[in-house]
This record gives structure tokens, C-alpha cells and sequence, in this order.
């Protein structure tokens, strides 16, 4: 049963999870009094024009980790309906039968001539 696919999957979701967790604890804020030239004379245009294009690339990486983590979680959530909607036919399934057997009995003995 380990290497069944649902389990398969679901540990690939897990490893993008963690995935996801190092990407936001590498992470980091913009100090946003450092770079404001309003506030800091000394910041340059070069300096503004890294930072942007790190939090440009920064964005690709996390908006790709986000939307792979979502896609593969919505199959999950589909496939966790699937398996419900089938519960609940055996569900259905089994207490028709057990209503079946039950009236079955009760005409059984009640027989009269």
C-alpha cells in the first residue's frame, strides 16, 4: 500500500509544502525606511533597480511554487470527493439491502393460508 498513488501523491504535496516553507523563510523584507530616497539620501538607483529585479524574481519563484502546490492540491480535493461520492453509494447500496433483508424476513414469517 506504500507505493499506492494517492500516497504518492499526497507526499508530493507535502514535499512542495516544505518547499514552499523554505522559499518563505529565505524570504526577506524590504526595509522600507532604507530605501526610501525621501528618507535616505544615500540609496541609489543601482541599489533600487537590484532589490526590484531580486523581488521580481522573487515573485516568479513563489507564484510558480504557489500555483503547482495549488494545482496538485485540487486534484487531491477532487479526488477526496470521488472517494466520498463512492462511499456514499456503498452506503446507499448497503442499506438498501439491509432494508431488503429485513422486510424479507418480516414477509417470511407471516405466512397464512
Amino acid at each position: 500500500m506504500s507505493n499506492s498513488p494517492d500516497l504518492n501523491i499526497n507526499n508530493e504535496i507535502i514535499q512542495k509544502i516544505n518547499e514552499l516553507t523554505e522559499l518563505l523563510a529565505k524570504r526577506e523584507h524590504i526595509d522600507y525606511a532604507h530605501l526610501d530616497p525621501s528618507q535616505n539620501k544615500s540609496v541609489t538607483l543601482q541599489e533600487l533597480e537590484i532589490i526590484n529585479q531580486q523581488k521580481e524574481e522573487e515573485i516568479k519563484v513563489l507564484d510558480k511554487a504557489w500555483m503547482n502546490f495549488e494545482e496538485d492540491l485540487f486534484g487531491v480535493v477532487q479526488m477526496s470527493m470521488q472517494e466520498k461520492n463512492q462511499l456514499h453509494t456503498f452506503y446507499m447500496n448497503k442499506h438498501k439491502m439491509e432494508k431488503n433483508r429485513r422486510a424479507g424476513q418480516r414477509s417470511a414469517g407471516v405466512w397464512r393460508a
